[in-house]
């Protein structure tokens, strides 16, 4: 570097002087800034004092159910000072081998999200020689043996046992010793077994006894407790029970009660925790949420007849940080849960969250409107809603109203305009479909009036809405009746007051659709994607409303519907939705003229999802809710859309 001289006759003062550093730091940031915008930063090293967000690809989890999927008969352990979640089944018969694991039960981490074993229910999980265990189950072989040292690598230690497949079994770890008590196999018939095996390693299985003395059964518990193995309850094929087996050899079992005082029951939960055997829920005609305990597997005393958490059945549940646990299950109809409930004494239950949260659902609409993000109406479990929450960090959420004037609905619109919220058309099933016209406004989410009860347009749901000229649009949707069919939109209107709705064209450029989306964006309206009888990636738009323009025919983006999209940074977003593939998709796309797309990621942080809204918000981007083909959700997600760069001016010195 070329040397600086000053001329001796002028004298800089500090205050000078502090001003040329400060304008030579802030140069080299601004500098700082453009390069590593451009070429990105690699965060995983450790000696790099610069960090870069990436717009749309980095996603947060703000508030709502934890983000693993609802599921039961899956199994849990305690391992690595961590509770794990492992496999299991969800709606839409689907078997699972994702794995799941947190710290506290608030935030939870995915370890993978398909692993080496196959997916399954109904297996069991050990933690033996400082690994974790997968065993048998439906779904794969039945009988093969996995086990994992970190829940990311899965190695099998056999693929056929010598035990016969089987699922609904137990397996405790006793005296050195993997156990598996039990179970059902389906072959050519149902099977129920009360056989007893054991193994030091996982690969070779050494019978204890073909026939114990307790009737074969599946959907017991086991635990160990004084030295000894228990069975608790199940069922044989013809009862449900509530008798109790105890053994301190796997050979030799002995009757401490053949009826508890606990209702019979199986698909139950069993946990040692101070000094006490409990029963926690289960099915026997119907879900439990019933708490029993035992010092000693003949008397039992009733910890709560109903406790807080919802009956289930097919739950999990372990001891961690001096609490039991009671993690997802299932409550009958297409519940599949992914809540989790502790107690200190299995008589007062905590639902954990991250906060407080609006309940699941999709086809909901969200705004952002006084300073405040908010969610209206929708359906989700209970049926349609027209309850309305907003929130002002996205991780609170607070309900304005139970019941809003206007009628519960799911695929309507929202819009702000002239300083109000307002709820246009969507769709519910009340002895027979309703597709809706009618147009309401609120000032405070609280109070709703109605605009008109029938505006111009044919109800419909699935359609978009637009503020846009200082006119609010609806473009397209869809409805059905008994003599047209099924009946895909494509045309335009518009209102400036909400009541008197004018017709800007009957037929647009574009094809009929439903379940697109449409954004304001470079004095221009556009459509995007949507589902027509087959699903569309092409993009349009208007500068009036009836002249529409094609900007592509096929965009880069798969093409979906009920996708969402916002506008920020001087681009348009696509983001989720459901795709040709038919996949709930995850993946964040991006462009600045509507023709070339860019993806952002091709798998953000938040589960996959459709009928989920966004908006923009503080400077980021959210996604709220929506469907993932296992739950209704009331997850919040983020993405930081400012490009930051961070560097320690100090570590140049």
């Amino acid at each position: 570097m070329g040397k600086i001289e000053f001329n001796s006759s002028y004298h800089f003062n500090s205050l000078t002087l502090k001003t040329i550093l400060a304008m030579l730091i802030f140069s080299l940031c601004f500098s700082l800034l453009s390069v590593y915008a451009q070429v990105g930063v690699d965060e995983n090293n450790k000696n790099n004092n610069v960090r870069l967000e990436s717009e749309g690809a980095d996603w947060y989890y703000a508030s709502g159910d934890l983000p693993f999927p609802g599921r039961y008969e899956h199994t849990s352990v305690v391992f690595n000072n961590k509770m794990w979640v492992i496999g299991g089944y969800s709606s839409g018969a689907n078997y699972r081998n994702d794995v799941w694991y947190s710290t506290d039960g608030v935030s939870w981490t995915k370890s993978t999200a398909s692993d080496a074993f196959p997916a399954r229910s109904g297996h069991t999980s050990v933690v033996f020689n400082n690994k974790m265990w997968v065993i048998g189950g439906v779904g794969g072989s039945g009988n093969d043996v996995w086990y994992s040292p970190d829940g990311v690598s899965w190695i099998q230690a056999t693929d056929s046992a010598a035990f016969p497949g089987r699922q609904y079994h137990t397996s405790v770890v006793y005296n050195n010793k993997m156990w598996v008590i039990g179970g059902y196999l389906y072959s050519g018939g149902p099977i129920y077994m009360n056989d007893v095996w054991y193994s030091t390693d996982g690969i070779v299985w050494t019978q204890a006894t073909a026939s114990a003395a307790f009737r074969a059964r599946h959907g017991h518990t086991s635990v160990v407790y004084n030295n000894k193995m228990w069975v608790i309850g199940g069922y044989d094929g013809y009862y449900y029970k509530n008798d109790v087996w105890y053994s301190t050899d796997g050979v030799s079992w002995s009757l401490a009660t053949a009826s508890a005082a606990f209702p019979a029951r199986h698909g139950h939960t069993s946990v040692v925790y101070n000094n006490k055997m409990w029963v926690i829920g289960g099915f026997s005609g119907g879900s439990r949420n019933d708490v029993w305990y035992s010092t000693d597997g003949v008397s039992w005393s009733e910890a709560t007849a109903s406790a807080a958490f919802p009956a289930r059945s097919g739950h999990t549940s372990v001891v961690f940080n001096n609490k039991m646990w009671v993690i997802g299950g299932f409550s009958g109809g297409t519940i599949y849960k992914n809540d989790v409930w502790y107690s200190t004494d299995g008589v007062d239950w905590s639902k954990v969250s991250a906060s407080d949260a609006f309940p699941g659902r999709y086809e909901h609409t969200s705004v952002v409107f006084n300073n405040k993000m908010w969610v209206i109406g929708g359906n989700g479990f209970g049926g349609y809603r027209n309850d309305v929450w907003y929130s002002t960090d996205g991780v609170v959420w607070t309900q304005a109203t139970a019941s809003a004037a206007f009628p519960a609905r799911e695929g309507h619109t929202s819009v702000v305009y002239n300083n109000k919220m307002w709820v246009i058309g969507g769709y519910r099933y009340s002895s027979g479909d309703i597709y809706m016209n009618d147009v309401w406004y609120s000032t405070d989410g609280v109070t709703w009036t109605q605009a008109t009860a029938s505006a111009a347009f044919t109800g419909r749901r699935q359609h978009t809405s637009v503020v846009f000229n200082n006119k609010m649009w609806v473009t397209g949707g869809y409805k059905s009746d008994s003599v047209a069919g099924h009946i895909y939109m494509k045309d335009v209107w518009y209102s400036t007051d909400g009541i008197v709705w004018t017709q800007a064209i009957a037929s647009a450029s574009f094809s009929s659709r439903c379940g697109h989306t449409s954004v304001n964006y470079n004095n221009k309206m556009w459509v995007i994607g949507g589902n027509c009888w087959g699903l569309k990636n092409d993009v349009w738009y208007s500068t009036d409303g009836v002249v529409w323009s094609q900007a592509t025919a096929s965009a880069a983006f798969s093409p979906r519907y009920c996708h969402t999209s916002v506008v920020y940074n001087n681009k348009m977003w696509v983001i989720g939705g459901w795709d040709s593939s038919y996949t709930y998709r995850n993946d964040v796309w991006y462009s600045t003229d509507g023709v070339s797309w860019t993806q952002a990621t091709a798998s953000a942080a938040f589960p996959g999802r459709y009928n989920h809204t966004s908006v923009l918000f503080n400077n980021k981007m959210w996604i709220m809710g929506g469907y993932d083909y296992y739950d209704y959700r009331n997850d919040v997600w983020y993405s930081p859309l400012t490009t930051s760069v961070f560097y320690d001016i100090w570590s140049m010195y």
